[in-house]
């Protein structure tokens, strides 16, 4: 975990480092919203392209493979708690 860091934080001498790594599921519940995942950060534009290009692919695919709660993502996150 802490060859992560970035180089200028690897030569700090810590007093305390202690870290919680998250797992959760989510559901995407259209697919809009996988698009809009997908393109987050994008400009409203950029997104207006990609749904006029790849909306019927991203349909077929989500119906194939969603559920009822909708499209299953896992996330994995690190919480980093660092005193120096």
């Amino acid at each position: 975990m802490i060859t992560r860091l970035p180089p200028t934080l690897l030569y700090i001498s810590f007093n305390k480092l202690a870290s919680l790594r998250q797992y959760s599921l989510e559901f995407l519940h259209t697919p809009i919203d996988v698009i809009k995942y997908r393109c987050f950060g994008q400009s409203p534009q950029m997104i207006q392209a990609v749904i006029a290009e790849s909306f019927q692919e991203v349909t077929h695919l989500f119906d194939r493979y969603s559920s009822k709660k909708g499209l299953a993502v896992t996330f994995s996150r690190y919480i980093v708690n660092i005193k120096v």
